[in-house]
C-alpha cells in the first residue's frame, strides 16, 4: 500500500527558502559536505525477550580524532564516540560511511510500508519521525543537489510538525521555530536541578530562546505573558535559584 505522503501537495518554496534563512542562523555546523554515516553505539536492547538488537544511529560526521570520532545527530544533538577494537559484536563501537542519496531513496521508499511494520519510517534501519530530524536531512539534501529528494523531505518534515499540534501553524518556518524553542525551553528548564549552572547561565538559556526563536506577530504579546507567569511559578518554587540573577 503506497503512503499518502506522496500524493499531497509540495510546499511553496518560499516558505521552505524561509525555514531555511532562519535555521542556517543558528549556528549549527555546515553539513554540506558531512559524511552520512551509521553508527553503532555500542548500546542494544531486547523486548519481550527477543534477542538482543544492536543499536545504530543516523548522523553525519563532523570530526575524527585516532579511535575517537564525532558526529552531529539529525536531531543536532553533537556526540563523541570511540571506536572499539575489541569485546563483543553487540557492545562494538564504530561508524560506516554511507551513500546519502541511496540512503535516502531507501528512506522514502520505507513510506510504501505498512504503517505498522518494523520497515516503516526508516534511515539506515532506524526510526525517523520528527519533524526537525527530516528538515536537517532535507537541508543537507538541497545542498547537495538532491533537489526531489529534499522536496519530499521538507514535505514530510511539515507533516510531523502537523501531527503533533492542535493549532496550525502559519509556515514550515514558524513550525521549524516552535518545534526546536520547545526542546530548548524544557531542557532549560531541566537545568534547574543542575547546581553547577549558575543563575545567570539559567537567565541566558531563557533570554536565547526569546531572542532566537521568534513567535508569531499574533502571539508575541501572548507568550510574553506565558513567560511572566511561568517565571513567577518557578520563582515561588525555586526562590534560591531564581533570586540574584545580577549577582553572578
Amino acid at each position: 500500500m503506497r503512503s499518502s505522503h506522496f500524493s499531497r501537495p509540495a510546499i511553496g518554496q518560499d516558505d521552505v527558502k524561509s525555514a531555511i534563512a532562519w535555521f542556517d542562523t543558528l549556528g549549527y555546523p555546515d553539513l554540506s559536505k558531512a559524511q552520512l554515516v551509521k553508527v553503532a553505539t555500542g548500546q542494544f536492547r531486547s523486548y519481550d525477550g527477543q534477542p538482543a538488537k544492536k543499536e545504530f544511529r543516523p548522523a553525519f560526521l563532523l570530526q575524527t580524532e585516532g579511535d575517537s570520532f564525532k558526529i552531529i545527530t539529525l536531531g543536532l544533538n553533537t556526540e563523541w564516540y570511540t571506536s572499539t577494537r575489541f569485546g563483543s559484536e553487540l557492545s562494538s563501537v564504530g561508524y560506516e560511511a554511507v551513500d546519502l542519496k541511496k540512503s535516502v531513496g531507501d528512506y522514502l521508499n520505507s513510506f510504501t510500508k505498512e504503517r505498522k511494520s518494523d520497515e516503516y519510517s526508516r534511515l539506515l534501519g532506524e526510526p525517523l519521525v520528527n519533524g526537525v530530524e527530516r528538515f536537517v536531512l532535507a537541508r543537507v539534501c538541497d545542498q547537495r543537489g538532491l533537489t526531489e529528494e529534499a522536496k519530499t523531505l521538507f514535505q514530510l518534515a511539515k507533516e510531523a510538525f502537523s501531527s503533533e499540534r492542535v493549532d496550525k501553524a502559519e509556515s514550515l518556518r514558524q513550525d521549524l521555530i516552535d518545534h526546536m524553542a520547545q526542546t530548548q525551553l524544557l531542557a532549560a528548564v531541566n537545568a534547574f536541578a543542575n547546581p553547577k549552572i549558575t543563575r545567570s547561565e539559567l537567565l541566558a538559556k531563557f533570554e536565547k530562546i526569546i531572542n532566537a526563536y521568534p513567535a508569531p506577530a499574533q502571539r508575541q504579546g501572548q507568550q510574553v505573558k506565558e513567560q511572566w507567569d511561568w517565571y513567577t511559578a518557578v520563582t515561588r518554587l525555586w526562590p534560591n535559584r531564581m533570586s540574584g540573577f545580577s549577582n553572578e
